[in-house]
Order: C-alpha cells, then structure tokens, then sequence
C-alpha cells in the first residue's frame, strides 16, 4: 500500500504539467484552499477573502485553469495563519506544507507512544507502518490537508491534561478551532470533568481568535 499509494502520488504529480497533476487538478487541492486565504490576506482583500470569484480568479492566475474551486471555508483566523505561506510562489509552498506535515505527523506519533506503554517497540513500529499506509495518511499527503495539525493538537492536549499542565492545554486545544468540527466538544468534556482551569485558558483564547476573526472581516 505504501508503494502503491505513494508511487500514484508522485507520478501523478511529477508526470503532469506542473503546478497541475495528470488528473488535470492542482497539486495539493485542499492546500490550495488555504494557500488562497493566506493570500487574499497578504494583498489586504478581507473584503472578498469568502467571495467565491475572488477566490477562484486567484486560483486561475496561481495554478491555471482549473474546473474546481478549491474554497477557503476555514474561520478568518486561520488566513492569518497560512500568509506566511502564501508569501511563497504556490509550488514551493505546497512542498514546505507536505514537509510540514509529514514533521506533525511524526511528533503527534512520537507524543502518542507514551499514551500506550503496554506495546512493544516492534508492535510501536508496525502501528507507524500501518499509519503511513493508511488511506486518510494517503489523503492528507497527497491532497494536502490539514489533519496532521489537528491530531498533533490532539495528542499534544491529551499529553498536557495527563501531566495537569490544565492551562496550556485549554491554550492548545483552542487552536482546534482552525477545523472547529473536530473540536466542538472539547469545551464540553472540560466542563463535564470539571477542569476548569482548562476551560477557562481555552474560553480566553477562543474569543482572542474569535475577536480577532470579526476584526478581519468587518
């Protein structure tokens, strides 16, 4: 599965006209999606950073003529973000995000080893194997997502509450809200285990991003 998956993506990327694939869409869709939010952010279009033309007159431009929008739904904040990004020319920045992510892969893994002590190393070593060739791992490599992000915050709140470290994993888990689905009820299981010291660092930082959100765009 590692072979294969990982073989399709590089020739289906290497073998098709740069910055498009030989499925005739972008290198890495769903980065494009934030690419274009760090970028409408960057040239100061706050305005338009949710107006489907807007957004897809800067795909044609970026990657060429494209059938499909690749839509920036994420929360304002979250161009913020990527804007570091989006400063670079799209291809290198969609390499710097693949690298990236492959990084928070490998330390949400790291962190999540001492989360199950009973295994073995060489068990340890075939659960990353199976990881890699994983269809969702596939995904997020090969269409640039962002779900190494999220499950590194994960297991670096879940690390944090274990160590009653309770303030700076209401801090981390707020930044869920990137993909604020995943996380919705976050706030609610602090509440229900009374940790509420963890549920106040992650109320104070979520109306920080929540405050700075409204200020983006209004």
């Amino acid at each position: 599965l590692i072979v294969l998956g990982y073989g399709l993506i590089a020739a289906s990327t290497f073998l098709g006209r740069l910055p498009m694939t030989t499925f005739g869409e972008s290198v890495l869709p769903d980065y494009l999606a934030h690419w274009t939010g760090g970028r409408l952010v960057l040239d100061g279009q706050l305005a338009n950073l949710y107006d489907q033309g807007t957004q897809f007159e800067l795909q044609v431009a970026t990657v060429g003529h494209t059938a499909k929008l690749a839509w920036f739904v994420s929360p304002p904040f979250v161009g913020l973000l990527y804007a570091p990004l989006a400063a670079m020319p799209y291809l290198a920045s969609a390499a710097l995000w693949t690298l990236l992510s492959v990084g928070m892969l490998l330390l949400a893994l790291k962190l999540a080893r001492p989360l199950a002590p009973s295994l073995s190393d060489n068990r340890w070593r075939m659960i990353v194997l199976v990881c890699f060739a994983a269809q969702p791992v596939l995904e997020l490599l090969g269409s640039g997502q962002d779900s190494a992000f999220s499950l590194l915050v994960w297991v670096a709140g879940t690390r944090l509450i274990l160590a009653r470290r309770d303030v700076l994993a209401g801090f981390v888990f707020a930044l869920g809200l990137c993909k604020a689905q995943l996380f919705v009820l976050v706030p609610v299981v602090l509440l229900l285990q009374r940790r509420f010291r963890s549920l106040a660092a992650w109320s104070a930082a979520a109306a920080v991003l929540a405050l700075v959100s409204v200020l983006m765009v209004v």
